[in-house]
């Protein structure tokens, strides 16, 4: 715990769809805006598949250091024929790619046992211990894009 109270902060996203989340859309599109599916979903559900744009617009890049964890099977067909590239059966690994962060892993695990998974654990407990989710050589960080120059397109 840091002066004042704080913890210090060194948080792991687990499969978070940071660039939205093709699955919900297909789905959504699927169901045809059917309010009982909506219900079950839920809230979050619904706006990765529908309103993904107007919440896009309300997301920032955390100001502190943090990592990635994805689920997938490491290779480009994933498990889910509807998810584009490989993925942990709702989210594609590139779905969760956000740059800024200080690394990124892959792990061979389904998006809802992520968080009960041996692995993921070791990893993120790594993670807030050390900065990095193996060793400070082995960080998979994901670059900032360059900040275009004024005057150029």
């Amino acid at each position: 715990v840091a002066a004042g109270g704080l913890m210090n902060s060194q948080p792991v996203m687990l499969g978070p769809p940071n660039n939205g989340a093709h699955v919900a859309a297909v789905i959504a599109e699927l169901l045809n805006h059917n309010e009982l599916a909506r219900f079950l979903a839920g809230p979050s559900a619904w706006q990765l598949a529908r309103q993904w744009d107007d919440c896009e617009k309300l997301l920032a890049t955390p100001g502190f250091e943090f990592g990635i964890i994805a689920g997938g099977c490491g290779d480009q067909r994933g498990v889910n024929p509807l998810v584009p590239g490989d993925d942990d059966l709702i989210v594609a690994v590139e779905e969760t790619r956000l740059p800024g962060a200080a690394d990124f892993r892959v792990v061979n695990c389904r998006h809802g046992r992520l968080m009960a998974d041996a692995e993921v654990q070791k990893l993120v407990v790594h993670f807030l211990d050390q900065g990095c989710f193996t060793s400070p050589g082995d960080r998979q960080p994901i670059q900032m894009p360059s900040p275009i120059p004024p005057g150029q397109p």
